[in-house]
């Protein structure tokens, strides 16, 4: 008798836990529908490429078979491109990419750099390291395990505190310096599911995943790091680079895809000389001066043409870059 209480006891413990997980499901459901909520943004949108996340040490002792960096990368692409101010790159094996070119990963440091950058296709590179995943119970309650398709044995219910922390680095790929630094760091505490650390392979973008404590903090360290990104991001200029010339048409590497509009001016500047430091080899800076301006013409997805407006000092060439005139941020107006 006391055996048939334990087990129904347990039943309709397991079934307690999986209406649970369903209603968590659903509720996750239900708030995506309407996701953040991002401003309008009519400015043009700067490329910018986002490298596999770093995870060492104890993560990787821990977590050794999750793919912590692809997973919070992957999920840092897909909020970035939600907000459409951005054109988003992935570049997960950034080490692979530049190996094509027989460079080291240290060269977006160094004077390789603009190499670096047109080979990974954006203005800006985002890198980022992980420096807390963890979870933990806050006390009480009854772990038992529910197997669901893909986690084994791994989840239960219980009162959890979830920690997730970031370092975000955003590097002009242009010179290779570091512009941008974040400490992004989100603790959630409350009914959750847990995931064990054994669990062999787990889905970053999954229902079940998202509703576990280290799924809700990793959404709302994520989503921190998504607004500092944007507000970051407006404190530096947008620009483009000239692709071709043939005769009169200046062909720009961006066009409707970026947000650029037909009659817009854009200024032709030339980089002479790059400052490097002896020691590291680290650029510094550039120097650079204004050779003219164009004003585009016709706009296409990923593209536009212009012709000079005005007397230029030299003739435009092949990776000279444009920029708005001096005043405007990301493009539009400062008040």
């Amino acid at each position: 008798m006391k055996t048939y209480r334990v087990v129904s006891q347990l039943s309709l413990f397991s079934i307690a836990t999986a209406l649970f997980v369903a209603s968590a499901v659903t509720a996750l459901h239900a708030e995506e529908a309407g996701g953040r909520k991002y401003s309008h943004y009519q400015g043009p949108k700067k490329t910018i490429a986002v490298a596999k996340f770093d995870a060492h040490g104890a993560f990787v002792a821990k977590y050794g078979g999750w793919d912590l960096g692809g997973g919070l990368a992957a999920q840092l692409v897909s909020e970035l491109s939600r907000t459409k101010r951005f054109i988003v790159v992935d570049r997960f094996d950034l080490k692979a990419v530049l190996r094509e070119q027989q460079m080291g990963l240290e060269k977006l440091t160094k004077t390789g750099a603009p190499q670096a950058g047109q080979l990974l296709g954006a203005q800006y590179l985002i890198r980022g390291s992980v420096t807390q995943f963890e979870q933990n119970e806050s006390g009480g309650g009854i772990s038992v395990g529910l197997s669901l398709p893909g986690f084994g044995g791994a989840l239960s219910p219980q009162v959890r505190n979830g920690t997730v922390g970031m370092d975000i680095r955003i590097i002009d790929t242009t010179s290779g310096r570091i512009v941008k630094t974040y400490v992004v760091k989100k603790e959630v505490s409350g009914m959750a599911l847990a995931l064990d650390a054994s669990t062999g392979k787990v889905n970053f973008g999954g229902d079940v995943f998202k509703k576990t404590a280290l799924g809700q903090a990793t959404r709302a360290a994520i989503a921190e790091a998504v607004e500092r990104i944007i507000d970051g991001m407006e404190a530096v200029p947008w620009q483009a680079l000239v692709a071709q010339v043939k005769g009169p048409k200046i062909y720009v590497n961006a066009g409707g895809n970026a947000n650029l509009k037909r009659g817009d001016t854009l200024f032709i500047y030339r980089v002479t000389d790059r400052i490097t430091d002896p020691a590291t080899q680290e650029v510094l800076g550039v120097e650079e001066r204004k050779i003219g301006e164009i004003r585009i013409d016709r706009v296409a997805q990923k593209y536009a043409v212009g012709f000079a407006a005005g007397e230029g000092v030299a003739p435009p060439q092949r990776g000279d870059v444009l920029r708005y005139e001096t005043g405007r941020i990301g493009g539009m107006a400062k008040n």
